[in-house]
């Protein structure tokens, strides 16, 4: 049972990366990531999975690359540069204390 429960865990690992994203910086992850920090205008973010900042996104952000649009982009505030899920371009929703996108 408990290595099921690890295995489980282990498929919907992610990553974390703390600190702010800044000019042409790029970051590029093959898992679900949470950004401890903010994405400023001119980077970018790729992620395979879900996006979540716990700050700001200024610049660009793309979930789900490579077609899985189940994922999300979720932060504290969003004025983005583009966002897409898939090859689909998302407009953020922005309400209460935070911000969110996703496909219908």
């Amino acid at each position: 049972m408990l290595d099921e429960s690890l295995e489980a865990i282990h498929e919907r690992d992610g990553q974390f990366y703390k600190g702010t994203l800044k000019g042409r910086q790029i970051l590029e992850s093959e898992t679900s990531i949470v950004i401890v920090g903010d994405i400023e205008e001119g980077a970018t973010v790729i992620s395979r999975g879900n996006v979540t900042v716990t700050g700001s996104i200024y610049g660009s952000v793309i979930a789900g690359a490579y077609g899985n649009k189940d994922a999300f982009i979720a932060a504290g505030y969003m004025n983005p540069k583009k966002l897409r899920i898939g090859d689909s371009e998302v407009k953020p929703i922005i309400g209460g204390s935070y911000s969110w996108a996703k496909l219908s």
